[in-house]
């Protein structure tokens, strides 16, 4: 999976589109998605390709890597649904699938840019390891689908898991559009921030993107939603969308905090309209993200 890059054709988004039709996160055809989802990021369908990845990391693991996957794993907790629980022997099983797919993924070379010929391998970050946690509870535990939407995901995030290429330009280009973004549609907010010593732009690495983190306090069909968005407009740029859309549909909750800690997602969906979110996002997504005629909504 050495050429991974996550193009898809406008045809496949339209279809896309058609087949989840989700109005409101969540949805009870998971399985179905999930194939929509390895056809968009362009995954090659046969298994070998993460075993013979995976057997580069076994054979001749990079010590660095591997001893920060095994200080993270154990803090990660498996993004449930409907509050189910894991025995402690499934917990075991399930930190075992994310330590290989982690470790194929350290062995993979992916473009970290959509039409980039320049390739690097990932580095791990920490907190990387609640986004291949999700993934294997979404594929019913299957570690190559993990592996496979990881490798997208890397490719399109690439703070998410920092590669061996520059990739600062990137950054510092969504970081300065974030800011812009709230600036222009939601200026309270902005000043809001200003007031809390908290740059706009930080968000981006602050939560990683929004849709990248993972994590039991963030319901999981929005979880499965925002992945929804992600695959459909193929953009890193839509995670920044999301958080700002969240922002500014609970506008008079974000300037009224006083607190940058007491804005946390969770807050933020426990309260928002949806309606008015599916609005303020559409608009966002038709203004930002470039090559997209409708968000998927």
């Amino acid at each position: 999976m050495g050429n991974v890059n996550g193009n898809s054709s406008k045809e496949d988004s339209e279809a896309f589109r058609h087949e989840l039709k989700r109005k409101q996160w969540g949805s009870n055809q998971i399985s179905r998605d999930r194939e929509v989802w390895l056809k968009l990021c362009a995954a090659p369908s046969g298994r070998n390709i993460y075993t013979i990845h995976l057997k580069k990391w076994t054979d001749d693991p990079d010590q660095l890597e591997s001893n920060h996957i095994s200080m993270d794993i154990p803090r990660t907790l498996p993004q449930l649904r409907n509050d189910d629980e894991m025995s402690e022997e499934e917990v075991v099983k399930h930190h075992s699938q994310l330590a290989r797919v982690l470790g194929a993924l350290m062995s993979t070379k992916v473009s970290f840019t959509a039409g980039d010929s320049s390739q690097g391998l990932v580095r791990y970050r920490g907190g990387s390891s609640f986004i291949a946690s999700f993934l294997l509870m979404v594929g019913n535990h299957d570690e190559e689908f993990a592996y496979a939407l990881m490798v997208h995901a890397v490719s399109r995030f690439p703070a998410m898991m920092p590669g061996t290429v520059d990739y600062s330009t990137m950054i510092q280009q969504h970081m300065s559009q974030i800011d812009e973004m709230i600036r222009t549609e939601f200026p309270r907010i902005h000043y809001a921030f200003d007031e809390m010593g908290v740059q706009c732009s930080q968000l981006y690495f602050g939560t990683y993107a929004c849709l990248m983190f993972c994590h039991r306090s963030i319901p999981f069909d929005f979880t499965l939603w925002c992945w929804d968005q992600f695959m459909g407009t193929n953009s890193a740029l839509t995670a920044a969308v999301i958080l700002v859309s969240l922002l500014g549909t609970c506008e008079k909750l974000v300037i009224n905090t006083k607190n940058y800690g007491g804005i946390s997602i969770a807050t933020l969906l426990s309260v928002v309209d949806k309606s008015k979110f599916h609005t303020k996002y559409s608009n966002l997504v038709r203004k930002y993200i470039t090559g997209v005629v409708t968000a998927v909504v």
